[in-house]
């Protein structure tokens, strides 16, 4: 599952790691995969370093092995980014990246894809290549509707399956009379 958004700063990261340990919490075997090679931070919130990562595995220097660390959370593990390349789209849309996805595939039940936003940069519109389904992260109140329809336009031709949407960072007590109707 690519987890991805318009533009940055949409909570991307949150809604992975949080979508990560509730399937873990459930019991199945989940990976996620730090994808942003330009701006991590997953080993910021799980405090590890980053490296050995994606980016290292990919060019030849780390084993996918030694790459994953385990958390915290039973059956969660991480692949963080790596260290920070040059090239990540070259890295992202490589043959290496497909045949490490492949083996992953068939140790997980579940790979969560924290990506970067897809108006940015190509790499999440490159990782659509893999054959995943994705959901968008969209900020409550900021996101322009011409920016969410430019992002889905640019996966439109891709293998990518768009699931669905997360609207983040709600205003409750902005929305509050839309949203009160709801409590009662």
């Amino acid at each position: 599952l690519l987890v991805t958004s318009s533009i940055p700063l949409e909570g991307k990261s949150f809604i992975s790691k949080n979508l990560a340990a509730s399937i873990a919490n459930m019991g199945k075997n989940t990976l996620i995969i730090d994808c942003d090679m330009r701006k991590p931070v997953l080993h910021k919130t799980f405090r590890v370093d980053a490296s050995p990562g994606l980016s290292d595995v990919l060019v030849g220097e780390a084993a996918i092995d030694d790459a994953i660390k385990e958390t915290f959370i039973p059956h969660l593990s991480l692949l963080l980014s790596g260290t920070i390349p040059p090239n990540p789209l070259d890295l992202i849309g490589s043959d290496k990246m497909l045949e490490v996805v492949e083996e992953l595939k068939n140790r997980y039940a579940w790979i969560i894809f924290d990506t970067p936003p897809l108006i940015s940069v190509a790499d999440a519109a490159m990782l659509a290549g893999v054959g995943a389904r994705m959901l968008l992260v969209i900020k409550s109140g900021q996101t322009r509707r011409d920016a969410v329809k430019q992002a889905l336009k640019q996966v439109e031709s891709s293998n990518v399956r768009v699931i669905g949407g997360v609207l983040n960072f709600v205003d409750y007590k902005k929305e509050r009379y839309y949203y009160s109707y709801y409590h009662k």
